[in-house]
């Protein structure tokens, strides 16, 4: 299993964004999620522009986030409703 480098580190917002945009040419099939912080319209529309099936910010209930992790697993993700509307 390749690994790849993903997250945000050092002050680099753009760390995650490049592995995704580096993983899906090589692994359409991947289910990506991004966990982030970062809530704008912008870092929504750069991340989901990646090949991302889902996009959940940090400080949401656990619950909701194993059930997006789910749903994406299974193959129908579940995006918020905001996530929805910028899209």
């Amino acid at each position: 299993m390749r690994r790849y480098p993903a997250g945000y580190r050092n002050g680099d917002h753009q760390a995650g964004i490049d592995a995704a945009a580096a993983i899906h040419p090589q692994k359409p099939e991947a289910k990506i999620i991004y966990l982030t912080a970062h809530d704008t319209d912008d870092m929504i529309l750069t991340a989901m522009a990646t090949g991302a099936v889902d996009y959940f910010v940090k400080g949401s209930q656990d619950e909701w986030l194993f059930e997006h992790i789910r749903m994406a697993y299974a193959g129908n993700p579940t995006m918020s409703e905001r996530t929805q509307r910028v899209m």
